[in-house]
């Protein structure tokens, strides 16, 4: 028994200095590499970004506008931080680690029917777990808030890198696929276009969420960041509006901030080859998407019309 006891505790040891050392390289990786995969585009955008417009929301966004396009029109350098799966918390978050170093003048937030159908910080939140400890609070409290035992979970190296060890040492070996320009992703045009069908995100939306999502545009106001909510084309029958694009329009009205809503816009529903699935557009239908609404984001970046006026193009 003493030597089972011996052993196991040498095991213990063995396994706490392995990972207090993989910390202190994984930290010193962080500092001095990007990181690669998914996380790339959210290790540019707290690190390095500083662009005048900024561009947050899941995949929905990231596949809607294209930079190259916006900062043409706007006459502005644009970066689309979107990321595929993420809600409000990480939104918030992402926004959160960015003002410690760079200001923009506008976030645009991408946002859809069914965004906030779901409570918590959202299933992929932790993509951001190598950053615990790096001096983001609000990073660390929504990590910790996923459950009790979570903040004891990400003292552990190998725990917060879990998911991106494989890939750290595989792109040291391979050459990835070359990223999106500026953040943006096109999916490709699917061998089939989707069939119109009704949409599905006609719930109201989690209080939690809904409140999180007042959070980000209030700290948007006090920071004096234009805020601007897109919620960009879907291939759904048109419907005049859903339970959230109701309540963001409501709190656009009451904080001062505008939505731009192209959710059932005509000219898409008639252009199903525009679309990748119901809810993304592919490359060519993102082109087109922002060479439309480009014009009406520029009028309301110089201030050409009051909040929530701004109509869909004809």
């Amino acid at each position: 028994m003493k030597r089972l006891l011996v052993y196991l505790l040498g095991v213990v040891i063995v396994v706490v200095v392995a990972d207090v050392i993989a910390g202190y390289a994984s930290k010193r990786y962080l500092r001095t590499h990007r990181l690669p995969g998914d996380c790339a585009s959210v290790d540019y955008t707290i690190k390095d970004a500083d662009q005048d417009v900024i561009i947050l929301g899941n995949s929905v966004m990231l596949n809607s506008l294209m930079p190259s396009v916006l900062d043409d029109s706007l006459g502005m350098t644009v970066y689309n931080a979107a990321s595929n799966g993420q809600q409000m918390a990480f939104f918030h978050s992402l926004l959160d680690c960015m003002l410690m170093r760079h200001k923009p003048k506008v976030v645009i937030l991408g946002l859809y029917g069914g965004l906030m159908h779901h409570d918590g910080v959202g299933p992929r939140y932790n993509i951001l777990s190598p950053y615990y400890g790096m001096g983001y609070n609000r990073v660390d409290s929504c990590l910790e808030s996923v459950s009790p035992y979570q903040k004891y979970f990400l003292k552990s190296s190998f725990y917060r890198f879990n998911s991106i060890w494989w890939r750290m040492l595989l792109y040291h070996i391979v050459t990835p696929n070359t990223p999106g320009e500026n953040g943006f992703i096109a999916k490709p045009a699917p061998p089939f276009p989707p069939e119109l069908m009704a949409a599905t995100d006609t719930m109201p939306a989690y209080e939690s969420q809904t409140e999180e999502f007042r959070r980000f545009a209030e700290r948007c106001r006090r920071e004096g960041i234009l805020l601007i909510a897109l919620f960009p084309p879907r291939y759904y029958l048109p419907a005049a509006s859903t339970p959230v694009s109701d309540k963001v329009r409501e709190m656009g009205r009451e904080i001062g901030f505008d939505v731009i809503d192209d959710t059932s816009d005509a000219w898409f529903l008639e252009h199903p080859e525009l679309f990748y699935d119901n809810v993304h557009l592919n490359g060519d239908g993102a082109l087109a998407y922002s060479r439309r609404v480009a014009p009406r984001l520029r009028s309301i970046i110089r201030g050409e019309h009051r909040p929530d006026t701004v109509k869909a193009a004809e």
